[in-house]
């Protein structure tokens, strides 16, 4: 069956080739039905027939954030902005950054959730949540270390 969703999704795709593979099985696959155990009390009817686009990228007022003390990681529309962020007095051992980065280096070990696989039909989200990840919070904190205080602000 298809989906304007997925259809949607999917023509807005930057990802990887492996995450493009579990994208594209789950276009095939389609929404659960109606029928679906898990989905029998939800309709998505009304999902399967609508498009998304990827958020466009907006200014962020800097005022607002001028009160939110550091070290603090900011997001607009889901995209990390690092003019906005601010990282002093992270403790030492302590290592923060975005998703977007973290697979940008191939840093395995930060983006290795990613790798989990979804096999029920019933999974739907989990599976296009993993495929269509391409930004977040990575933090790192080393053993024994007291991390303090992070705020992380979504614009």
């Amino acid at each position: 069956m298809s989906s304007a969703l997925l259809e949607s999704l999917a023509e807005a795709f930057t990802g990887d080739a492996d995450r493009r593979a579990l994208l594209d099985a789950t276009v095939r696959e389609g929404l659960p039905p109606p029928r679906t155990e898990a989905w029998k009390y939800t309709s998505l009817r009304g999902l399967e027939r609508r498009r998304f686009a990827p958020a466009a990228p907006v200014p962020a007022d800097e005022a607002l954030l001028a009160a939110i003390p550091a070290p603090r990681l900011v997001f607009v529309n889901g995209r990390h902005a690092p003019a906005l962020s601010r990282l002093d007095g992270l403790a030492d051992g302590v290592q923060v950054g975005s998703l977007a980065e973290a697979l940008g280096g191939g840093q395995a070990r930060a983006t290795y959730f990613l790798d989990r696989r979804f096999e029920r039909p019933d999974e739907v989200f989990a599976r296009l949540n993993a495929a269509l990840a391409d930004d977040g919070l990575v933090v790192r904190v080393a053993d024994g270390v007291s991390a303090g205080a992070l705020h992380v602000v979504f614009v």
